[in-house]
């Protein structure tokens, strides 16, 4: 159990959190600029 919240602790710094506020109609753009970044996670 610990371990498991170590490793989620230390997990997400290999990441970054990105924010926008774009129209729906500007997803596949920024999807080609963010195509390491894997899947984009739309918030309404």
């Amino acid at each position: 159990m610990l371990l498991r919240r170590v490793d989620g602790v230390l997990q997400p710094r290999d990441r970054k959190l990105l924010m926008f506020n774009a129209e729906r109609e500007a997803l596949p753009a920024l999807e080609r600029l963010l195509q390491d970044a894997g899947p984009l996670i739309v918030v309404p």
